[in-house]
């Protein structure tokens, strides 16, 4: 008897983890609250009444106990298209580290920037459709022009606008890595 019992308990245990793990993911990446967030300062504070009206959406979508186990409620403004081009930099330089493994480089223009950072922005989603359109705009025309062989070891390629689009071209300059570095000093 007492095992159906445990064994009751663990059932129910197990329930309640998973819907908590439901409620977290949807507070973690959900944006009940997007449309209320016009209460921001030019200088980027929250108003109080944009505060006090984010905190009753979220009670009247979860329940006390859960969150009573929130240590904090963050809210973040919207991106602006301002913001978007730093981010481009730093989602380009993460690529390049990727890229220098293979024994390349990528090199941008000011034009190639802005137009990764107009394509890739959506108030609405924040940065997350800019992964989106660097994968399809840049990552997957480099890797069909590697495996066309259009580009070789320690090879730079430009990233430029022409005619509005995005365009990679080849550079016929080698990019210097530490161990060519070190072979030409020997």
């Amino acid at each position: 008897m007492s095992q159906e019992i445990i064994d009751e308990c663990r059932k129910e245990m197990e329930k309640a983890t998973a819907a908590l793990r439901k409620d977290f993911s949807r507070v973690r990446t959900g944006r009940a609250s997007t449309g209320l967030l016009e209460g921001i300062t030019a200088g980027g504070d929250i108003e109080d009444a944009a505060r006090d009206e984010v905190m009753a959406q979220l009670r009247s979508h979860f329940r006390p106990e859960f969150l009573n186990r929130v240590d904090d409620v963050l809210i973040f403004h919207r991106l602006s298209e301002e913001h978007m081009a730093e981010i481009v930099h730093i989602q380009l330089a993460r690529l390049n580290e990727l890229l220098a493994q293979q024994g390349l480089e990528l090199e941008t223009t000011d034009a190639a920037v802005d137009r990764l950072a107009r394509e890739g922005f959506d108030p609405d989603f924040g940065a997350r459709p800019l992964k989106r359109a660097i994968q399809r705009l840049v990552q997957d025309p480099l890797a069909n022009m590697v495996l066309a062989g259009e580009l070789g070891e320690n090879q730079r390629v430009l990233l430029d606008v022409e005619d509005g689009e995005l365009v990679l071209r080849p550079l016929h300059q080698e990019v210097v890595t530490d161990e060519v570095a070190t072979e030409k000093t020997d």
